[in-house]
């Protein structure tokens, strides 16, 4: 299946000796800056931790981590007087 135009792909890119995996727009990786000059690309590992670093910041705020509680306290009561 080929990605949508402008998508974003995984590909290695070869820095003799090493290989480094990163993520980059498809079109620019697969046919060059004629059909797209978007040659941004972020190694796979600083982005995955950069992802990680919000995505945890975001799940462990107090407020949005109070909210779930309450949420999951309040679902587990209603399950309990359906049974």
């Amino acid at each position: 299946m080929r990605p949508v135009r402008g998508a974003l792909c995984v590909g290695k890119k070869t820095y003799r000796p090493r290989v480094q995996s990163g993520y980059g727009c498809s079109d620019h990786v697969n046919r060059g800056d004629t059909v797209c000059g978007n040659g941004v690309y972020a190694p796979v590992e600083a982005l995955d931790v950069a992802l990680l670093d919000g995505v945890e910041q975001a799940v462990l705020d107090p407020v949005v981590l109070g909210y779930v509680l309450d949420k999951a306290g309040s679902r587990r009561q209603h399950v309990r007087r359906i049974r």
